[in-house]
């Protein structure tokens, strides 16, 4: 089982094809990791397909984000009015995976 925090982690390694423990909370989405608004818009499609909140998320959300805590932020804020959100089981995979790191 994942937190939100988690997921959105590994949905960005998935994207950029990097080892998980090369995100960190104060990573700068475009900055940091090279990320386009369409790479974010990409990882919020991916996030939101797990159904985390009750409705679609809204994209304009984004607007602010810079870090990947605030993108965090936002996916808690949606899936908020959900109880259980800390307690999804999802598997999060690529149809290309990231090599294995040890």
């Amino acid at each position: 089982m994942y937190a939100i925090h988690e997921i959105v982690r590994l949905t960005l390694a998935a994207h950029l094809r990097v080892d998980p423990r090369t995100i960190t909370a104060d990573s700068r989405l475009a900055a940091d990791l090279h990320l386009q608004r369409i790479d974010v818009i990409w990882i919020a499609m991916r996030v939101e397909a797990l159904e985390l909140g009750r409705s679609e998320f809204p994209i304009e959300k984004l607007d602010d984000v810079v870090t990947v805590a605030d993108l965090v932020t936002a996916f808690e804020d949606w899936a908020a009015e959900r109880d259980t959100f800390e307690d999804i089981d999802v598997y999060i995979a690529d149809e290309d995976p990231a090599p294995s790191y040890r």
